[in-house]
């Protein structure tokens, strides 16, 4: 298989001194394409041929060419991971406190399994994350915060050929993110 990307990553930061404090921006984005330009099978020998019943070479060869790399596998590299991502985050530190929150969008995909009429898209979604902390002693920090604050999940399966067989609902081969919703936390840091 020969695969091509093409893409652009860009990163920007700005910070600057706001109140009493220390107010940091930053701004990423990454913009990606993946085509699957060639898939390479190997010659298929005479005698492979007769063994199974076979005669014509490049027919043949599509078969395997199909079996081994399908639709769907093509897919997993040209459409189930998004083109798109952008992320934004805020940082402002007013002496031992910290507040830190920021955004990630990912862009749509698609699933193409190998029948057609199963193809699902699925929107672009955004989650947000959250933390303030505090240094409560020299060495000693607490935060609270979370990571998907909003409780977002993907999109699941609107086509019932697409849900697996213990039902679950959001698919397996187009991830983004993940499929546990909100994660929320307290923590205790000491440094020795």
């Amino acid at each position: 298989m020969n695969p091509s990307t093409r893409g652009v990553d860009l990163v920007a930061t700005w910070g600057a001194g706001i109140g009493a404090g220390a107010l940091t921006l930053s701004a990423a984005a990454n913009l990606t394409g993946t085509s699957v330009d060639e898939i390479n099978i190997p010659e298929i020998t005479a005698a492979f041929r007769e063994a199974n019943g076979r005669a014509s070479g490049d027919a043949e060869r599509e078969v395997i060419r199909n079996t081994l790399f399908n639709r769907e596998e093509r897919n997993r590299f040209e459409d189930a991971l998004p083109r798109t991502k952008i992320g934004l985050s805020a940082r402002y530190d007013l002496g031992s406190l910290s507040l830190l929150t920021g955004a990630t969008w990912y862009g749509p995909v698609e699933y193409k399994p190998a029948n057609t009429d199963h193809d699902e898209t699925f929107d672009g979604r955004t989650i947000i994350d959250l933390d303030v902390g505090r240094d409560l002693l020299p060495g000693v920090r607490l935060a609270v915060g979370a990571n998907n604050l909003l409780n977002t999940f993907p999109e699941e399966h609107e086509k019932q050929a697409n849900i697996g067989s213990r039902g679950f609902v959001y698919s397996r081969r187009v991830p983004r993110f993940g499929v546990n919703g909100g994660f929320y936390y307290g923590r205790l840091s000491l440094d020795l």
